[in-house]
């Protein structure tokens, strides 16, 4: 299946997750300044922040750039050319299109956290999820943009050069799960050539090359690993029971596939029929 990241209509078809630790307000500005408002994309920004402290990140953000920026609201509908900017000690998922505020165990010390945040888009959009990392320390992130590339989406990193804190988009760059690297400001324009192009479903595309079933249970397995992190990020409750529901049912269809022959095998009713 071949889907359009653009719709003339102007529907939302596709989310921006963008993650960002020190010297992330600067880079957040900077790329929020080069965004278009005629891309149907949702962007969804997290930033490390102090536990209880009062943010203002979404009024900065709203001033540097064309698109309107809010403060993220849990059940809130997810829009095209609209930015929604994570609260402190809420991780930033998303669900049924719609915004997701969990709290939850800390990961890498934060919430939000980034990696939360990037699994939470792939599950949700898969090929139509975009990460973006920024300046930053340490390495949250990193696990999350490799989650957005198994399920088809596209990464992107900071160019160590343009961060004030290049530890992090450096960090992923090491762990070969970038598509590209750019500077902040230039973001936008890379997201408008995202938005022209046509994307492949990946399973299509390596099924060419290996055996259709492994390919299929490759992705099964990452998607009931995604789920079943971010059931244990979150406290219980309505999303860890989604979370886990979706693990489960993942399982249940793994299970069922590994059962069947591959393609070209015999049927498990007519093995006994090979040598008679």
């Amino acid at each position: 299946m071949v889907i359009q990241a653009t719709d003339k209509d102007g529907d939302l078809r596709g989310v921006v997750a963008i993650g960002a630790s020190a010297g992330g307000v600067e880079a957040l500005s900077k790329l929020a300044a080069g965004l278009s408002t005629d891309l149907p994309y949702a962007y969804l920004m997290a930033l490390h922040m102090p536990p209880g402290a009062p943010s203002v990140l979404a009024q900065i953000v709203d001033r540097s750039g064309p698109l309107p920026a809010v403060t993220a609201e849990n059940g809130a509908s997810l829009e095209p050319a609209r930015i929604y900017v994570a609260r402190p000690d809420h991780h930033l998922l998303v669900a049924d299109h719609r915004v997701a505020l969990a709290q939850g165990t800390t990961q890498h010390g934060h919430a939000p956290a980034i990696n939360a945040l990037f699994r939470s888009v792939a599950l949700e959009f898969g090929s139509r999820a975009v990460g973006v990392l920024l300046s930053g320390v340490l390495d949250d992130g990193v696990l999350g943009l490799e989650a957005i590339r198994s399920q088809g989406g596209t990464t992107i990193g900071q160019s160590p050069a343009d961060a004030l804190f290049p530890a992090l988009p450096t960090s992923a760059r090491d762990a070969g799960v970038l598509d590209q690297q750019a500077a902040a400001a230039d973001i936008g324009e890379a997201l408008r050539a995202l938005s022209h192009r046509e994307i492949q479903d990946p399973n299509i595309k390596d099924s060419k090359k290996k055996d259709p079933k492994e390919v299929v249970m490759r992705g099964l397995q990452e998607k009931a690993k995604l789920a079943r992190q971010l059931a244990e990020s979150v406290h219980p409750g309505r999303l860890r029971r989604r979370y886990t529901a979706l693990a489960e049912e993942t399982e249940v269809a793994l299970a069922a596939l590994d059962e069947r022959p591959a393609a070209g095998g015999p049927r498990p009713d007519e093995a006994g029929d090979v040598d008679g």
